[in-house]
């Protein structure tokens, strides 16, 4: 989801919430599917619904779309088509990925 370039200041009393620009993609993990959330994107790749995604594909730029307190980027895995976090998941891509 591109276009959604509103900011909501949370370190300036605003209460508004919302991811902004962000990518979703689904992987295989050691605990099932699930679906991981990238967000708060200024710029998003060129992506349509049921794109494979190669590893290391451009997703896009640190933003503050959405609600944050400073430009970021924040993961979030959920199990598979459901909006229950799946921490697990999200840790294992987190160290798997990005830990070196």
């Amino acid at each position: 989801v591109k276009d959604r370039p509103e900011e909501f200041r949370l370190n300036e009393g605003d209460t508004r919430r919302g991811y902004g620009n962000y990518v979703e993609v689904r992987f295989n993990t050691p605990y099932g599917p699930a679906d991981f959330l990238f967000s708060h994107f200024d710029q998003v790749g060129d992506f349509n619904v049921d794109d494979v995604i190669p590893a290391g594909t451009f997703l896009g730029t640190q933003g503050r779309s959405g609600s944050t307190t400073g430009a970021h980027i924040s993961v979030d895995a959920f199990d598979q088509d459901t909006p229950n976090p799946n921490p697990r998941a999200r840790d294992w891509f987190l160290k798997t990925y990005l830990q070196q």
